[in-house]
């Protein structure tokens, strides 16, 4: 996709930066484009089939062994989003936790919290990994406030210009 011949490029990574007196420690959380990796690797549980005795067949999706299969996609889902856009930093290397091996993957709060880093500074990594795989209203309005800024010394083109 195009638009007015542009070709868009991915954003860049968010920096993380958590304060130490002995010198700062950077993460970089990039923007993870899409999730057909997890999905190869975790693909999501099927509700079981259930048969009545007038042999017709439903799923049940509030059978409780499902419900708990879909809690745990989710937390690997979530733990696979951090472990991934952090990836952009370099050099990063976890002791506890594989990309390859989902059974891994919620372990990197252990990681984290063993390497030094305290609850505040977890939530500030997550955060940031947030920041840099969402939007919000602060995004979008210094997009706006770029554009209108950028329209400003160009005339409106409402009207063609008048011929002399």
């Amino acid at each position: 996709m195009k638009i007015a011949g542009r070709t868009f490029s991915l954003p860049k990574p968010q920096v993380i930066v958590i304060p130490r007196e002995d010198g700062d420690i950077i993460f970089y959380a990039a923007t993870v484009i899409d999730r057909d990796e997890f999905d190869k690797i975790c693909p999501a549980p099927k509700p079981p089939l259930i048969v009545r005795r007038d042999k017709t067949q439903y799923t049940d999706v509030t059978d409780p062994k499902y419900l708990d299969k879909i809690g745990n996609l989710s937390r690997k889902r979530f733990a696979w989003l951090i472990i991934k856009s952090l990836s952009a930093t370099p050099d990063l290397t976890w002791e506890k936790v594989n990309i390859n091996d989902p059974d891994t993957w919620l372990n990197y709060e252990e990681e984290l919290k063993d390497s030094g880093f305290n609850t505040a500074e977890i939530n500030a990594i997550v955060s940031g990994v947030m920041d840099a795989n969402s939007m919000n209203e602060d995004k979008f309005k210094a997009a706006k406030d770029r554009f209108i800024h950028s329209q400003v010394a160009k005339p409106l083109a409402i009207f063609p210009p008048e011929e002399q």
